[in-house]
């Protein structure tokens, strides 16, 4: 059986805090199966399975109104399931996909701006 289709659509997209060049949006999902998500601060970026299985979407954890972090969530359309990860410091850079699922790549927030890979799946 293939994967139900599933988009999200971002509006009101903005800062996610004063003179940062990262974003917060508004999430809505669009399709024949709409899971039930916790109510976060999305950032708008998103990943797909190239077999549209999965769809990766990355909530916001700010804590003290300036500490970037983040959360994976992972939506199987095939089994129907949500996977949310723990909470990662700082913000998803880029999300790309392969063979053997999402790579993120992470901005440390670092004086040296350092980034580091991190897979999920």
């Amino acid at each position: 059986m293939p994967p139900g289709t599933l988009k999200p659509e971002f509006t009101r997209i903005r800062e996610v805090s004063m003179s940062s060049k990262y974003n917060e949006a508004d999430l809505t999902l669009v399709g024949d199966w709409i899971p039930e998500l916790p109510k976060f601060r999305w950032q708008d970026k998103f990943g797909e399975s190239d077999d549209g299985r999965y769809l990766l979407l990355i909530a916001w954890e700010v804590l003290f109104r300036w500490e970037l972090g983040f959360r994976c969530v992972l939506i199987d359309k095939l089994d129907r399931q949500v996977r949310i990860s723990d909470r990662r410091p700082g913000p998803c850079e880029e999300i790309r996909w392969y063979s053997n699922g999402f790579d993120l790549i992470v901005n440390q927030m670092t004086p040296l701006k350092e980034t580091e890979s991190w897979s999920v799946l």
